[in-house]
């Protein structure tokens, strides 16, 4: 009994209640991915800059060179059409029955050509694009988790402010992924169709 009253007239210590913002979770989140927005879009800033000086001088002397190359692929085009097809003021019979296929080749040779040609001022332009892409978003990724921290500790119980900018936060990382992505696929072909007009330069020299 003793026991019992002695129990019940002692002090029961109070439960604290988790309430506002938690700092360690908070700045756990928060300081990587603000770290490493601002990183990497330090590292994209200039980078459509440095496409460019990297890229600009072989694509004009790519696209130069593919230009000399069609023009004597055509002529050689024309050459073998004007054989396979003589002009003549008298009718021909063997004109008529005359086969095709000894031009093809060389007509499927030019056409190659003119595409890789037009995909090449393409594809150098997408790649520029992609740069800016890259940049903007990276831009978006860090201001978006800055944004969320700051609203996680300042309006903590505006639990759809602080969400939805951690949302858009991820969406813009999701964003950054794919373009990245995109950003290597343009430029494995931007170096392939260089390589293409070298050696269809060569080709011809």
């Amino acid at each position: 009994m003793l026991l019992a009253e002695l129990l019940t007239q002692a002090p029961v210590p109070s439960v604290p209640v988790s309430e506002g913002p938690d700092p360690a979770w908070g700045l756990a989140l928060g300081i990587p991915v603000i770290a490493g927005g601002a990183a990497a879009s330090w590292a994209v800033l200039d980078l459509r800059g440095k496409m460019y000086t990297r890229w600009k001088l072989a694509v004009d002397i790519a696209h130069s060179g593919l230009a000399e190359r069609i023009t004597d692929s055509l002529r050689e085009l024309r050459t073998a059409i004007d054989y396979l097809l003589p002009e003549s003021a008298t009718f021909d019979p063997a004109s008529v029955v005359a086969n095709p296929d000894k031009v093809e080749p060389q007509a499927k040779h030019s056409i190659s050509l003119i595409k890789t040609r037009q995909q090449l001022y393409r594809r150098y332009q997408r790649l520029l694009r992609s740069c800016d892409v890259l940049k903007y978003l990276t831009i978006a990724f860090t201001s978006f988790g800055l944004l969320a921290t700051v609203l996680y500790f300042a309006a903590n119980d505006r639990t759809s402010l602080w969400w939805s900018a951690m949302i858009a936060c991820a969406a813009s990382g999701v964003a950054i992924i794919l373009t990245a992505v995109v950003y290597g696929v343009l430029t494995s072909r931007l170096q392939r169709s260089v390589e293409r007009a070298d050696d269809a330069s060569d080709a011809s020299s």
